[in-house]
C-alpha cells in the first residue's frame, strides 16, 4: 500500500487548493475518502490514485470569471 496524504498534501500534489477540493466534494464532482481519526483529528487520507483523479478534474475544469468586487 502506498503512502497516504492529507487533504492539504493531496491538494499541493494536484496543484490546487484545499478549498477547491472541499468545493468539489460539496458539489459532487469527486468522492472523498472516509474520515480517519489520527491523533484526535478527523482526517481524510488520499491515495496516489485519488491525486491523479484530482489532476484530471483540474485539467477538465476551467474556472469562470471572478466576480467583480463591490466598492
Amino acid at each position: 500500500m502506498g503512502k497516504k496524504l492529507t487533504t492539504g498534501q493531496a491538494a499541493e500534489k494536484a496543484g490546487i487548493t484545499r478549498d477547491t477540493i472541499h468545493r468539489w466534494i460539496r458539489d459532487g464532482l469527486i468522492t472523498a475518502p472516509e474520515y480517519r481519526v489520527i491523533e484526535g483529528r478527523a482526517t481524510r487520507l488520499w491515495t496516489a490514485g485519488d491525486v491523479e483523479r484530482l489532476r484530471k478534474l483540474k485539467a477538465q475544469h476551467k474556472p469562470g470569471p471572478k466576480p467583480k468586487r463591490r466598492k
